[in-house]
């Protein structure tokens, strides 16, 4: 359990201090609990989190699922194109040009395929929703 771990560290300290607590946990399995208020700084190393205010349990959520937002260069992209990309992805169509993924995963399948039908990608945002209402 670790205590706001990255309270006076510079920021190459909390790099590699976050860089070795992702590998701890992916190659070794290690499972970590920490307390921050820096969500933004955590959010690339958690996978699930608790909101704890008065000392109650607010609300625990899993995030592996962190929304992918990609946008579509509308030069050379049609409606028949992205037609395609719904059928060949689990990619949810939001509009011609915006499609949403939930993981790094189908991230690269969408990807693979826009190539195939000569498209372009513009933009890969990634919408991590809970933040919205933590920040």
């Amino acid at each position: 359990m670790l205590d706001e771990p990255t309270v006076g560290l510079d920021p190459k300290g909390i790099d590699i201090f976050y860089k070795l607590i992702k590998r701890l946990a992916d190659e070794e399995g290690t499972a970590f609990i920490i307390s921050s208020h820096q969500l933004k700084e955590i959010d690339t190393v958690v996978t699930r989190y608790l909101l704890i205010k008065d000392a109650q349990l607010i609300e625990r959520k899993d995030i592996f699922d962190k929304k992918i937002e990609i946008i579509l260069s509308s030069e050379n992209w049609n409606e028949d194109k992205t037609r395609t990309l719904s059928q060949s992805t689990n990619a949810k169509i939001i509009d011609k040009n915006i499609v949403v993924v939930n993981n790094d995963e189908e991230l690269v399948k969408v990807i693979n395929e826009v190539n195939k039908l000569h498209g372009n990608v513009e933009k890969v945002k990634r919408n991590f929703e809970y933040q919205k209402e933590l920040y």
